[in-house]
């Protein structure tokens, strides 16, 4: 029994001419009906772009080379997606040089959902700080619905999957060498329960690759939305991972050292310095995740002590609390109550952006139009109904303003 035909094997076959992480295979890809096609002109000469090289190495490819990548698979229950199949990762298909396969314990859809991923970046050997400081950060986002992404070496990669792991949340591994070159063949079938271990490199063969983790780090770096710089040094290899989301737009934030002078943390210190968002509790990245999405998220999972700034339905405890005064304009012509949490919630989320938007200063409906980027004729709806319940009104000028 074979695991698929046709372009499925074509792309395998593909993936051994050129190579993994190869610019060329899908610059050239690109002017075929398919795969097949692709390595039939490849294979008689055909292609005329194509190098002496590249149409030898398809000439000359065994066929028991391909057998045995799916006999291995077959064996050990590993599922291939090749970048034309269903349920491929629609993040990587962005990158100038997609994996042309991959092979994975579990399945790959929830990395095609809309949950937040990250991927948290540290050393292999992780000071107490460190492994204190991860569990915090790590079981609430666990608890919100956040995905996971992480390689697979010791430290704070397996700290990061044992956390993932222990707070049921979704957790994408990848790794820098085949599926089956690693003892740990009943630690992957676990993760793949709650999430999926994957390779770019075909099992049943030899690697000789030598920037395997090179090509590793841009599959994890593409997939994440960002990244959280845990514990590095000023030379160390989760560094590299930097220039791959930085180049993809991807945000960084960088949880502060432990000690400012040890050389464990001289990598934070210098991102830091460099202008990255430091991050002092999982609230941080929530917040600065749930804004840049547009997505409202709520905090009240997290503890209070840590996400008061953010959430306004959980004040910051005080001792002796004092009565808020309500908040007036500068010019004292627009005098407005605190909206409270209940209001918030009875309100639709096209309504709250209004709200917000309109928390600083009065503004006419087309300033609205331009803030929240949307069509005028959509809130006038969404206006009116507020101000109805008496949340806004309007005044001579037309501007609108809050009660």
């Amino acid at each position: 029994m074979r695991l698929g035909d046709g372009d499925y094997l074509s792309w395998i076959k593909l993936s051994l001419v050129f190579g993994y992480g190869s610019k060329r295979m899908l610059k050239m890809y690109r002017h075929h009906l398919s795969a097949e096609n692709f390595f039939y002109e490849l294979y008689y000469h055909e292609e005329k772009t194509a190098t002496e090289q590249e149409m030898f190495a398809a000439r000359n490819l065994p066929p028991e080379t391909v057998d045995k990548i799916l006999d291995t698979c077959k064996e050990l229950g590993i599922k291939v997606y090749c970048y034309e199949s269903e349920g491929y990762p629609e993040r990587l298909r962005a990158l100038a040089n997609p994996p042309a396969v991959l092979y994975s314990f579990g399945s790959l859809d929830f990395l095609n959902d809309e949950k937040t991923k990250l991927q948290f970046v540290g050393s292999r050997s992780p000071s107490e700080y460190t492994k204190k400081i991860l569990p915090n950060f790590i079981s609430p986002l666990a608890k919100l619905g956040f995905t996971f992404v992480s390689g697979f070496a010791e430290g704070v990669d397996r700290l990061t999957n044992d956390l993932a792991r222990e707070n049921m949340a979704d957790n994408a591994v990848f790794l820098a060498e085949p599926l089956d070159k690693n003892p740990n063949l009943d630690r992957y079938r676990e993760i793949s329960k709650g999430g999926a271990v994957i390779s770019e490199f075909a099992p049943g063969l030899k690697l000789y690759t030598p920037r395997t983790y090179s090509l590793r780090n841009r599959l994890m770096t593409c997939v994440a939305d960002a990244l959280v710089i845990c514990q590095e040094g000023e030379c160390g290899k989760g560094l590299d991972n930097i220039s791959y989301a930085t180049t993809l737009g991807k945000r960084i934030y960088v949880i502060p050292p432990g000690d400012l002078f040890d050389a464990r943390y001289f990598g934070q210190r210098d991102l830091l310095r460099k202008g990255f968002t430091p991050v002092f509790s999982s609230a941080d990245i929530v917040y600065n995740q749930s804004k840049e999405n547009g997505l409202a998220v709520d905090l009240s999972i997290l503890d209070s002590s840590e996400n008061y700034l953010y959430n306004p339905t959980l004040p910051p405890e005080k001792k002796n609390p004092k009565k808020k005064p309500k908040r007036v304009e500068k010019n004292k012509r627009y005098e407005h109550k605190l909206l409270t949490p209940q209001m918030l919630e009875d309100i639709s989320e096209t309504q709250r952006q209004i709200v917000y938007a309109l928390d600083n200063k009065p503004l006419s409906i087309d300033e609205l139009s331009l803030k929240l980027k949307l069509p005028a004729q959509e809130l006038v709806n969404e206006i009116t109904e507020l101000e109805l319940d008496d949340i806004l009104s309007q005044d001579v000028s037309k501007n609108y303003y809050l009660l």
